[in-house]
Formats: structure tokens, C-alpha cells, sequence
């Protein structure tokens, strides 16, 4: 995996844009949603907000900074 860093400011979540490794990154992305939404649909309520909240989410942001990983903009949309 590569990536550099992209405009780091105080106060806010510092982001990285990823040059090589996006496929990996999405991918487990998407693993961590189908576990999260397996542990709530078997009654895991908090396995479920763990996940969430510690790998997808930030929880007090707005927009595009709430997600931890955002694809490219021609990506979104999928």
C-alpha cells in the first residue's frame, strides 16, 4: 500500500489519499459492513457499534469526513 498525506489541518481528521492498494482497502471495507450488518442481524448490537465505530465511522463528523474510507469521485457512485 501507498499513500501520502492530503492537506493535514488542526481540527480536523487527518486524511491520507491512497496511491497504490485502493482494490485492498475497499474490499475490506466491505468485509467490516457485512460483519457489522451479520453481528446485528444474530442480536450483536454492540459488536456491531464497535465495528462501526471503529473501523467506518466517524461518529462526530459531517459529509465526507464522517467516513473513514472514501473512494475516488468517478468511484462513489458504486
Amino acid at each position: 500500500m501507498v499513500c501520502v498525506a492530503d492537506n493535514h489541518q488542526p481540527g480536523m481528521v487527518p486524511r491520507y489519499m491512497v496511491i497504490d492498494g485502493q482494490q485492498r482497502i475497499v474490499t475490506l471495507s466491505i468485509l467490516l459492513s457485512a460483519l457489522r450488518d451479520a453481528a446485528e442481524s444474530a442480536g450483536q448490537s454492540d459488536l456491531a457499534a464497535e465495528i462501526e465505530d471503529n473501523f467506518l465511522l466517524h461518529r462526530h463528523k459531517k459529509k465526507l469526513e464522517r467516513y473513514k474510507v472514501v473512494p475516488r469521485q468517478r468511484d462513489r457512485q458504486s
